[in-house]
């Protein structure tokens, strides 16, 4: 009996062994990988990727692709990485965004839309309902390598007539807007310029003595960048202005909020049902009494 088990393992380790060496001749194809979700704040636009890391902050998307290296049981191999970005608007819309110099290795490459990139530069591209933008990171040679991207200022923005009212800041600063139809302007008093959505504004806030700048402030979407010198599109008919405080004030950020008072970012945070104040640049706390409300 002990002599038949064995002479069936032997023959079933040999059956393995055989199988295991057919196996390793059969070409080997690439599985798909399930798309991810990228969440973003952005209207109207869904960001999802396949392989890679890919990450959203401030209108910031940054991704890469890395390689692996030779292991005990595997050869070395590179990566590809897929980020797709799909315009769910009910219209066709314009898809923008500014991009950094990317970082490749040795035979790395990104493609934005089928063309490959090697510098710093801007994309805009109208795209239509359900339609979608691919960008593309190879990682290079095989082996650990990687390379990487980041893509800003990212919009999405219908084509429409829209009315932009700039209002003069309140204190600390004063602010300049121009585009292609509107000549440099110093914001002195409040004025409305109408042109099409599509069309970008070019907006640079200067701090005098003693402040700094907080953020663009919009009566549509509250702060929508930190950024002194930003260009944006509106599609929405808004009021907009620069808003600055000390330069020694703290700022924190609640939700799309600012604010240089700690009490004033607990309130809203109660009122909105957040539970995060951020503190996104340094400062003194004037002395008083603050709260920071449970939760």
């Amino acid at each position: 009996m002990k002599k038949h088990v064995r002479g069936v393992l032997r023959r079933f380790g040999t059956f393995l062994l055989s199988l295991v060496l057919a196996l390793s001749s059969v070409p080997a194809f690439p599985i798909e990988a399930l798309a991810a979700t990228l969440d973003n704040d952005i209207s109207g636009l869904t960001t999802g990727y396949n392989y890679g890391e890919w990450k959203y902050a401030n209108n910031v998307i940054s991704g890469s692709a890395t390689g692996s290296a030779a292991g005990t049981c595997s050869s070395a191999s590179s990566q590809t990485a897929t980020l797709t970005m799909t315009n769910n608007k009910s219209s066709s819309a314009v898809l923008s965004f500014e991009y950094d110099k990317p970082t490749l290795a040795k035979n790395g490459y990104v493609e934005i839309d089928g063309m490959k990139v090697t510098s710093a530069g801007t994309y805009s591209k109208e795209v239509q309902s359900g339609k979608d933008v691919k960008v593309v990171i190879f990682s290079g040679d095989k082996g650990k390598n990687t390379s990487k991207i980041e893509l800003k200022n990212i919009q999405l923005v219908v084509n429409a007539s829209i009315d932009t009212t700039f209002a003069p800041s309140e204190f600390g600063g004063s602010y300049t807007v121009s585009s292609s139809s509107l000549p440099s302007t110093i914001v002195d008093s409040e004025f409305t310029n109408t042109q099409i959505s599509t069309e970008a504004y070019t907006l640079i806030a200067t701090p005098v003595d003693g402040y700094k700048f907080i953020g663009w402030k919009s009566s549509v979407n509250g702060f929508i960048s930190q950024n002194p010198t930003y260009t944006v599109m509106f599609e929405e008919n808004q009021t907009l202005t620069a808003v600055f405080g000390e330069s020694t004030s703290p700022v924190f950020k609640v939700g799309s909020r600012y604010y240089t008072d700690l009490n004033d970012a607990a309130s809203y945070a109660v009122e909105s049902n957040n539970n995060q104040i951020i503190l996104i640049d340094d400062g003194l706390l004037p002395a008083g009494e603050y709260e920071i409300p449970a939760g």
